[in-house]
Formats: C-alpha cells, structure tokens, sequence
C-alpha cells in the first residue's frame, strides 16, 4: 500500500470518527444521555454498528471522546493564564476567553454540565476535566501547585481549588449563554475576584 493510499484511509477513518462524535452530540443534546441509544447515533451519524463499534465500545466511550475533545481546547485557555500572581484585569480577560470558548462549543458545554449535575454519565469521565484544569493551573500558579502536591493540607488546598475553579466554570457558562444579562456579568465579577484570593492569599 502506498503511502499516500494509507494517509487517504487514516484521513477518512478519522472523518468517520468524528462524524459519529458530533452526531451523538446531537443526539445527547436532543435527548437525555441516559435515554439516548446507540441506534439514534447510527441513525444520525449514517453509519453502521458494526462500523461505529470498530471506533468506540459504547456510549460512555464515546461520551468520553467528547469530554476529551473538549478538555483540548479548554486546557488551552487555562494555560494561557500567566502567574504566579494574575492582575484582577488579566484574570477578568482569562474567564472572558472562556465564556467565549463555551459559547463556540456551546453543544458539550451544556451536555457535560448538565450531565456533572445530574450524576447521569460515569463521574470519572467528568472528574479527570477538573483535574486535567488544576493540573494545568498548578504548572504557574502556587495556590493550586498545593492543590496537587502530596502534602498535610493537600486535601483542603485541593477543595479550594475544585470550589473556585468550580464557579468559575459556571459563571463562564452562564455568560457564556448570555452575556448581556447583568446577573451573569455580576457572577462572572464575584467568580473572578473569588480566582483572584484563592491565588494571591495562597501564594
């Protein structure tokens, strides 16, 4: 097989992946993940099963191709936050970029929230999305470097963490879907400043 034959076939293998990934989106988003079956993703994606199984064992597989798609893009943006101690400015900016992270991959953001809320999809697929966002935080900024490093007050550091990170996540959301509405401006202000102690009065 040539090579540029092999590269044509890794192309549309890679088609075919993500065509089943953004039609069970569709369909998560549509229905309840814990409702949706694999039938209504053949259906929408036009594939096979036995096509759709060469690529993913079952829905929570495929569940969780969508939360890592998504952590790619969020890490991304958590990264570019520089410390070790952020301005309020550049932390305001950080979680704007967010917001409009969230509004371009609005389908995921409401589908992992939702399913984070309702306990309905595996924990662990929605758990390693926070871990992967303090990890990612910790390689700058103190306040969660002692979120992760085996320590006495490792456990409290790390709550801190998870809750801060957790509103903030949530403001983005929410400002996200509306960003005209002063209510969510208002919670992105408080979000922001909650960021900004957690960082400077654990540095």
């Amino acid at each position: 097989m040539t090579v540029i034959a092999t590269s044509l076939r890794d192309d549309q293998r890679a088609l075919t992946r993500k065509r089943i990934v953004e039609a069970a989106k569709l369909v998560f988003a549509r229905s309840s993940y814990s409702t949706a079956t694999i039938d209504e993703i053949l259906r929408a994606a036009n594939v096979s099963r036995s096509t759709l199984y060469v690529y993913f064992r079952d829905k929570d597989d495929i569940l969780a191709q969508i939360s890592a798609d998504f952590t790619v893009g969020f890490l991304e943006i958590a990264r570019e936050l520089r410390g070790p101690l952020p301005s309020q400015d550049d932390i305001d900016l950080w979680m704007r970029k967010m917001a409009d992270f969230m509004h371009r991959e609005r389908v995921p953001t409401i589908l992992l929230a939702g399913l984070s809320s309702s306990g309905e999809a595996p924990m662990s697929v929605l758990r390693q999305l926070g871990t992967d966002v303090i990890e990612a935080l910790a390689e700058q900024m103190p306040a969660f470097h002692k979120a992760i490093e085996p320590d006495p007050g490792q456990p409290l550091a790390h709550a801190w963490a998870t809750v801060v990170m957790r509103e903030v996540s949530w403001a983005c959301r929410h400002f996200a879907l509306d960003p005209d509405s002063e209510a969510n401006r208002c919670l992105m202000q408080v979000a922001g400043e909650m960021f900004r102690r957690l960082v400077h009065e654990n540095a």
